[in-house]
């Protein structure tokens, strides 16, 4: 791969990112050493603010994080809390390592008036009728089986996975838009992603999202820092995990291939080839567990895409209607006014620096969330996760359209992260109702945040 145009350095305005001349490497050398101390402490003060919203992340995924499935979407954490469990009941032997689900706990919240032990003892040990699912790679059912191994069958243990992938998702993606863009805009930038209703609710939905999402911004980080092995190992890990990885890494080769103006053969070894031996193996894994037999997958794809007679009623204008009633629940109905003013707004700035790394970041993360929207086009109009894969091109456009008018505007530094500042708090506020609104579906209890914000309702 071609070396990247210079990045940008933190906290430097766009007119300021410029290369510095090179020193003398003798005053370099004699240039005397910082104190350890002084560099921690910088350290501390420049991503002290990270540190508070990664504080606020943690509290909103854990709202509610030991009560049982009734929530919104939270039938998935039935269907694998089962999978999961029969991995631990019947052994890989039986399983094949794949899903091997109770039909009992496919869109359902399981049985009802249990205790938690009672709840989970029905699926580990009851009258249960099993099959294999098929319908996902595998590696999300194991690891929720390695948690209930180290920690007992928990509603909290289950959901532990999904908010740990969503968190460290949220720290990869600080350290990204960190090196590509600046420190400033990654504060902003993962306030937002943090405080979506996207990520604070979806996040720890249990379902195959949350890692899928971190493995692709590893991957994407992999590729900032020109590390092959990294990206290789990612594509493998993060295509057991869920189909999105797959043309995730083919829509990086191809941005690539379009900004360089030639096909990069070395990187699709590192992105594509593994992708297509990971995709072949997970199929190869699947029509072993299923007899040979992958016609429910085949069915199940055309479903997804809306080529099924379930939704041949369905209008072009009431899909629209639908994916932008989960747009508005999933970013903020504010979103769908400041997302195209942004856009155009960085539209206009990025005409005159080609395709430098943010360019480049920007437009994989938002080819890679339309397209999971577009070609599934009935999974997002049934699902109102499916738009979890734009939460980087969100958190990135408006973050970064957000500094750079504060920076244009507001000429004194601390005005000026005071003013950010507010605005990232009010945005908070303006999606907490709806994230209110989805932990409390079916639990008709008062959340600890909400009184806090009545203002809002």
């Amino acid at each position: 791969m071609r070396a990247n145009p210079t990045l940008p350095r933190p906290e430097m305005d766009d007119e300021a990112r410029r290369p510095l001349p090179l020193e003398d490497p003798t005053l370099v050398l004699a240039a005397p050493a910082r104190p350890a101390a002084g560099r921690w402490w910088r350290w501390l003060r420049a991503h002290l603010p990270f540190a508070v919203v990664l504080v606020i992340a943690t509290y909103l995924i854990t709202l509610n994080v030991a009560s049982p499935w009734q929530s919104m979407h939270e039938d998935n954490g039935t269907l694998n809390e089962s999978i999961a469990l029969n991995h631990l009941r019947y052994g890989l032997g039986v399983t094949k390592g794949q899903d091997l689900l109770d039909t009992e706990a496919q869109q359902s919240f399981g049985p009802r008036g249990l205790s938690e032990a009672q709840h989970f003892a029905y699926f580990a040990h009851g009258p249960t009728h099993p099959r294999v699912y098929g319908d996902h790679p595998p590696l999300l059912g194991l690891t929720i089986a390695g948690s209930f191994l180290i920690f007992g069958p928990h509603f909290w243990s289950e959901r532990l996975v999904p908010i740990v992938y969503a968190l460290l998702g949220l720290i990869v993606f600080y350290r990204l838009a960190s090196q590509v863009f600046d420190l400033g805009v990654a504060r902003c930038a993962a306030c937002l992603y943090a405080t979506f209703p996207m990520l604070a609710y979806f996040g720890r939905d249990v379902s195959h999202e949350a890692p899928t999402l971190f493995w692709a911004l590893l991957l994407l980080t992999g590729y900032v820092q020109r590390r092959p092995a990294l990206m290789a190992v990612v594509v493998v890990i993060g295509g057991l995990y869920g189909w999105p990885l797959y043309y995730f890494a083919v829509i990086l080769w191809g941005v690539h291939c379009l900004a360089e103006r030639r096909w990069d053969w070395r990187l699709a070894r590192v992105t594509v080839l593994p992708a297509i031996l990971t995709f072949a193996v997970v199929l190869a894994q699947l029509d072993w567990a299923l007899g040979g037999d992958l016609a429910r997958l085949s069915a199940m794809f055309a479903y997804r895409t809306g080529g099924s007679d379930h939704t041949a009623t369905v209008t072009t204008l009431s899909w629209l209607q639908q994916v932008s009633t989960w747009n508005a629940e999933g970013f903020g109905g504010w979103s769908q006014l400041a997302l195209p003013a942004a856009i155009f707004f960085l539209l206009a700035k990025l005409g005159g620096e080609g395709w430098s790394p943010r360019a480049r970041v920007l437009a994989i993360t938002a080819l890679w969330g339309l397209s999971h929207v577009l070609l599934f086009r009935n999974g997002a109009l049934i699902h109102a996760y499916w738009q979890f894969y734009l939460l980087p091109f969100y958190a990135l456009v408006l973050g970064w359209a957000a500094v750079t008018l504060a920076r244009a505007h507001i000429a004194r530094p601390p005005l000026r992260a005071v003013a950010l500042a507010l605005l990232c708090f009010s945005v908070a506020c303006l999606n907490l109702p709806a994230i209110d609104a989805l932990y409390s579906t079916g639990y008709q209890v008062t959340l600890p945040v909400v009184p806090l914000f009545d203002l809002w309702r």
